[in-house]
């Protein structure tokens, strides 16, 4: 039976940034974005995003940075290998 005394606590609010530029800071939609429009996918699970966002945050990233990092991925190389004739 669950502790009476547990308290259901809310979700931390994200912040989204509706109009981002390269230089904004990196938010949770830019590395789902990033994931979709770069890698072709989804995320493989919210806690692979909250840890992108955690690193890319500590690290003081911004949306080209992480562009850039995304862009040097292995995973990104491969699908430019692969697509191109």
């Amino acid at each position: 039976m669950p502790d009476a005394e547990a308290k259901i606590t809310e979700p931390e609010a994200v912040e989204i940034n509706p109009r981002p530029t390269l230089d904004s800071p990196v938010d949770e939609l830019a590395i789902r974005y990033a994931y979709l429009y770069l890698l072709g996918r989804e995320p493989e699970s919210e806690e692979v995003v909250m840890d992108h966002l955690a690193a890319h945050k500590a690290g003081g990233s911004t949306v080209g940075r992480l562009r850039k990092a995304a862009m040097a991925a292995e995973e990104y190389q491969f699908l430019m290998r692969r697509e191109t004739p």
